[in-house]
């Protein structure tokens, strides 16, 4: 009876806050129609404090993995994938088929960033968006329209906060090389840090052939976590824009991060990246810190609609009883 009544709490669990999230990433595979006004520039609060890259990157990290104490209680997940690490110690805390290569959807824009940021083209770059930009997302909403122009940061962070995908698009089009060197380079990536099981083929995450595996996932974040701007864009919970060149006639939009618990102030989040398509299931990764000790969460193909936030929750609830440093697998 315990079991049934903590299955339909799970089913139940998480504020009404934590579905707009879905309801936003959802919009994204909607066809919508292009804008019939004029384009004009998005006109975002760009931040020149962010334009360095980090110096230093994380060598390919080697998990210590200890005992399960008989008495350990496991969270219960959603996801058919998950694995929680404590990136100080490069200790495991929490494993569930964390070897299983499977989709990975808008966690892609992640190692998109990363070749963005690579390239060492300037962030304040004003980008026009392209047809070229549209044709391959064609039925997902965006917040670029054909014509309008926004900085190279812009596009980061609408990117990273909201998932747009034709910002990704717009960035890997305007690559030196173009678009297939983009892609080739997050190939690249992947293999010079390790990521084996991980195979990219376009910057976005539509396609089911970009895969991973959580392990890997974990050297991503981590990779992803040493840059102040990805940091930055990535847990902004959410920001007002104007898409007007001229203050008389700008019109604001209001835009929240796709993972809700940005906006929760009971959470610590450094990093942060959502996914969906119905081949990847839910899909979501952080480094935040628990009980005031940095973790790496991954979580792939959760179940539902809140699955991954309800995931989310249970892993930092029983991180912090049992004060972080346990082995459990699943």
């Amino acid at each position: 009876m315990h079991q049934i009544i903590q299955v339909m709490l799970l089913c139940c669990g998480l504020s009404v806050a934590a579905g707009s999230v879905v309801a936003q990433e959802q919009m994204q595979n909607t066809a919508a129609p292009e804008a019939t006004q004029k384009p004009q520039r998005l006109d975002l609060f760009f931040d020149s404090s962010y334009l360095t890259p980090a110096e230093i990157e994380p060598s390919v990290p080697h998990y210590q993995v200890q005992s399960l104490p008989e008495d350990a209680r496991r969270p219960q997940l959603w996801a058919s994938s998950a694995l929680v690490v404590d990136p100080v110690a490069d200790q495991v805390l929490i494993e569930k088929n964390a070897d299983s290569v499977q989709p990975i959807a808008s966690v892609t824009k992640l190692m998109t960033a990363l070749v963005v940021l690579s390239s060492g083209e300037p962030l304040d770059e004003v980008i026009r968006i392209k047809s070229a930009d549209v044709g391959y997302v064609r039925h997902t909403r965006s917040r670029f329209g054909v014509g309008q122009r926004a900085s190279r940061a812009d596009l980061l962070r609408l990117m990273l906060m909201a998932s747009d995908n034709r910002a990704a698009m717009a960035l890997a089009n305007n690559h030196p090389g173009g678009y297939s060197r983009f892609v080739a380079k997050m190939n690249d990536m992947a293999r010079q840090y390790g990521m084996t099981y991980t195979h990219f083929v376009d910057p976005v995450g539509m396609s089911p052939n970009n895969v991973s595996r959580a392990y890997d996932l974990v050297t991503l974040v981590r990779l992803a976590a040493q840059h102040p701007l990805i940091r930055k864009y990535s847990t902004t919970g959410e920001l007002t824009l104007a898409t007007a060149a001229r203050k008389r006639k700008a019109r604001l939009q209001f835009v929240r991060n796709t993972n809700a618990l940005t906006r929760d102030h009971d959470w610590e989040i450094e990093l942060s990246k959502t996914g969906y398509i119905s081949k990847a299931g839910h899909c979501l990764v952080m480094q935040a810190k628990v009980s005031d000790r940095p973790v790496v969460i991954v979580l792939l193909d959760s179940f539902g609609r809140q699955g991954r936030l309800t995931d989310a929750q249970h892993i930092k609830e029983w991180l912090e009883q049992r004060g972080g440093v346990v082995l459990a697998r699943m």
